[in-house]
């Protein structure tokens, strides 16, 4: 989250952003809280890790040509985007909820066996627990795409968004190139704009990941009781 993003964050993204400062500033002293926290240590890796160790599926220094794009990520029954905690907080103060759904959909077994990154996304922990957008029920387009086919929320647009067309699969530590992005471009891998994009893609993902893990699972009772409860599945944190 950047100094801007909390500037003009609503309330209740604000409070997401304290609880995680809280969490990094003071020492856990609560039994539960550390009971919870030594379980999830036990079920996840929570450590930084080097993007290096990696596996690339993609050539390293690809970056996409945003300017040219012609297709729309936006668009098409198997393009669910998947919300974070600071997004649902933020859609919470903006009053969007009524564009979010915990009621996901299903998947043909072909369709899962031709894309390897719709099937981490499905056995991940997030997909569990968070909403995602809803989409129009014939054009199957995001919710909040206008007449122009345009996002009209693009200064708050969802954090999956944002680092389009990368992905981390967590269990297999690989990163992925989603194929509705066609229009790469190879830089050098050691240039400026390839070293600094690649960092902040890994690092945003693994710290928006990693954050939303430990903030729903050691402070549940605090996110239960907030605004945010309704559109969390906060049961699938039972066996932790």
């Amino acid at each position: 989250m950047t100094f801007q993003r909390i500037l003009t964050s609503g309330p209740i993204e604000k409070n997401i952003h304290q609880l995680w400062q809280r969490y990094r500033s003071q020492p856990i002293r609560r039994p539960r809280h550390l009971w919870r926290l030594f379980r999830l240590h036990r079920e996840f890796d929570l450590s930084p890790t080097d993007p290096s160790s990696w596996q690339w599926n993609f050539p390293r220094g690809q970056i996409p040509q945003c300017s040219v794009c012609t297709d729309n990520c936006c668009k098409g029954p198997h393009n669910t985007v998947l919300l974070r905690l600071v997004d649902v907080a933020r859609f919470v103060d903006r009053g969007w909820t009524d564009r979010i759904t915990l009621q996901k959909p299903t998947f043909p077994s072909e369709v899962l066996a031709q894309k390897p990154m719709l099937q981490a996304t499905l056995r991940s922990f997030h997909w569990q627990i968070f909403p995602i957008l809803k989409q129009d029920p014939h054009t199957h387009a995001c919710a909040f795409l206008d007449s122009a086919s345009r996002c009209s929320i693009h200064p708050d647009r969802p954090w999956i968004c944002r680092v389009f067309p990368y992905h981390l699969d967590f269990d297999q530590q690989a990163v992925s190139w989603s194929e509705r992005c066609r229009w790469p471009q190879q830089a050098d891998t050691n240039a400026p704009q390839t070293k600094e994009l690649e960092h902040a893609v890994f690092h945003s993902f693994f710290t928006e990941k990693i954050r939303d893990l430990i903030l729903v699972t050691v402070y549940r009772e605090e996110i239960a009781a907030s605004a945010l409860a309704p559109f969390l599945d906060l049961s699938a944190l039972s066996n932790l």
